[in-house]
């Protein structure tokens, strides 16, 4: 009996209307769903639930009376030993029925390629089980969806991005002393200043940090924050002094522009 094939459909930042053509029909005609959400046993960060945002933006386009959706739990964590045995967990799920012929969509928010849980599962796959076919189908990512809500070019002519998560190599400092809790990576600082477009992932947990940097580049005025791209609770600030001392929401982003005279130097 041959494989059924593993389809990892990208359903958008939060809009379901994002989500592609060739997505929704995979999404429609497989008789499996797997659906990645945090572990209940997890913790989680502000404005976080256990909740599957994939699968809240996927929703309305699955049908529970004929296709079998599986919730899979995974911890929010950065153990590897805990990931790994979670990961193996999947692994003893997912393979046999794909192995039994039955064809299955991994569904995940913005695109599957792109800091995508689904990456581990793929790594792991392609290793291991390597007759098993998978088919990735690209997904609208949060970046491309919060450029174009903020109205916010990423790049033109030969500009460079870069792309990165606020948290990259970010240490703790004991006590939250020197201005701070974390202590960002040098590497930020070069981006900022090397690159045309920076769009910095993950930003909630060491926001305040980030902040202090921007505010000592004199790029603040540069600078567009977006939260929950897509959602009916999305958020586009301009002037992310306001956010200094509250609570941000997990999927946020920053777009940093580093040079505003773009179309004077281009033409």
């Amino acid at each position: 009996m041959a494989c059924g094939t593993l389809y990892a459909v990208g359903v958008g930042p939060g809009d379901p209307e994002l989500i592609t053509v060739k997505g929704l029909r995979r999404l429609q005609s497989v008789p499996v769903i797997v659906v990645p959400h945090k572990d209940p046993a997890s913790s989680v960060g502000p404005g976080q639930t256990h909740e599957s945002q994939a699968y809240r933006i996927a929703r309305a386009y699955i049908d529970p009376s004929r296709q079998n959706i599986l919730f899979i739990p995974l911890p929010m964590t950065k153990d590897v030993e805990k990931l790994t045995i979670a990961w193996e967990e999947v692994l003893k799920t997912l393979v046999p029925i794909l192995e039994a012929g039955q064809d299955m969509a991994y569904i995940l928010v913005g695109d599957p390629f792109l800091y995508g849980t689904f990456i581990h599962l793929f790594e792991r796959l392609r290793s291991r089980y390597p007759h098993i076919p998978i088919e990735i189908i690209p997904g609208v990512s949060s970046i491309q969806a919060a450029a174009a809500r903020a109205r916010s070019p990423l790049a033109v002519a030969a500009e460079r991005v870069a792309i990165l998560p606020a948290t990259y190599e970010a240490g703790e400092r004991p006590g939250g002393k020197g201005g701070g809790k974390f202590s960002l990576s040098p590497f930020l600082r070069q981006a900022l200043e090397q690159f045309e477009t920076v769009v910095l992932m993950k930003v909630s947990q060491v926001f305040e940090e980030v902040l202090d940097l921007l505010e000592a580049l004199d790029l603040v005025e540069n600078t567009v924050y977006v939260e929950k791209v897509g959602f009916p609770e999305e958020r586009i600030v301009r002037d992310i002094r306001t956010l200094r001392g509250l609570k941000l929401h997990y999927l946020s982003l920053l777009i940093v522009k580093n040079n505003m005279d773009r179309i004077n130097r281009i033409f």
